[in-house]
This record gives structure tokens, C-alpha cells and sequence, in this order.
């Protein structure tokens, strides 16, 4: 009884150290770029130990894909969180559910990335294919970000009229 504190400090003192040099292994990775190999990228799709990691190879090896139904494959599950990452997985899975023909599992991507994302840029690419039918979305995609070309090509569908109308 008398070295079980000495007991519990070690314990904690070893796990502390184990903690510490995981992450500054985590951190000595090299970066994912599109130059990686997709052999590489694939292994650390399945396999590393850091979530982050799995994504952004996920997200590599999607935009390599030239099927949408790949793309749909290498994108689920990696719309978590509340980065930006999460933003493009869900417009990125959106563009390869329309390519598909499923216009339901799209516009309900969309509607996501919108509620999550209200302030990302991607959001104006929501806005822009849910204004399809709603012009109450793409006045609100002009206001919100009248500089992205989402905004400039829904100008552009209004017409010359819809410009003299809100002067």
C-alpha cells in the first residue's frame, strides 16, 4: 500500500511521455499532396492513426477520380466536423450525386452544407442549386456573396431586368 503512489505517478508520468511523443511522431509526417502516390494514399485512406490523414487522402483520391461513383465512395463518411474540409467533402459528394442522376440525395447534401456552413464559400454553390427553383435563395446567394461566380452566374440567369429592378 505504501507504493501505490509512487505507483500511480509512474503510470501517469509514462503515459503523459507515450501522449507527447505519439503526437510529435504524428506531427514529423510528411504533408498529403496531390504529387503523393495513390498506392500511398489508398494505404493511409485505410490505415493511419490520425483521422485528419484519412480524410485528406480520401479527399485526394476522390478528386482523382474521374466517376462519380468512386468519388461518392472515397467521400462517405468524411463530411465531419466543423472545418472547411467538411464544407467541400459535402459540396464535392453533392456534384458526384447529381452526376449520378440522384437529384434527391443531392439537393439534401446541399441543404446540409447550408445549415452547417452558412458563412463558408461553398455555401454559395448550395445556394445557387437550391435557387433553382426558389428565388428567395438566389437573392439571398446575391446578397450574401455577390463577388462568387455562383452569384454572378445566377445574376446572369435573372437577366438584365432582375438588375434594373433592384436599382
Amino acid at each position: 500500500m505504501a507504493r501505490l503512489p509512487l505507483l500511480l505517478s509512474l503510470s501517469c508520468l509514462g503515459t503523459a511521455l507515450a501522449l507527447v511523443g505519439g503526437r510529435a511522431l504524428l506531427a514529423r509526417q510528411p504533408a498529403l499532396t496531390p504529387a503523393t502516390a495513390t498506392e500511398r494514399l489508398e494505404w493511409l485512406q485505410h490505415w493511419d492513426a490520425d483521422p485528419w490523414r484519412r480524410r485528406e487522402a480520401s479527399l485526394l483520391l476522390a478528386a482523382r477520380s474521374k466517376d462519380p461513383q468512386a468519388q461518392r465512395q472515397w467521400l462517405r463518411g468524411q463530411g465531419w466536423g466543423p472545418d472547411p474540409l467538411a464544407a467541400l467533402v459535402l459540396k464535392q459528394d453533392a456534384l458526384a450525386a447529381a452526376a449520378l442522376g440522384r437529384p434527391e440525395t443531392s439537393l439534401a447534401l446541399w441543404r446540409q452544407l447550408q445549415r452547417r456552413f452558412p458563412g463558408d464559400p461553398a455555401s454559395a454553390d448550395a445556394l445557387y442549386a437550391l435557387g433553382g427553383d426558389d428565388p428567395a435563395m438566389r437573392r439571398q446567394l446575391l446578397q450574401r456573396f455577390p463577388a462568387h461566380p455562383a452569384a454572378l452566374a445566377a445574376a446572369l440567369a435573372a437577366g438584365p431586368e432582375a438588375a434594373e429592378r433592384r436599382r
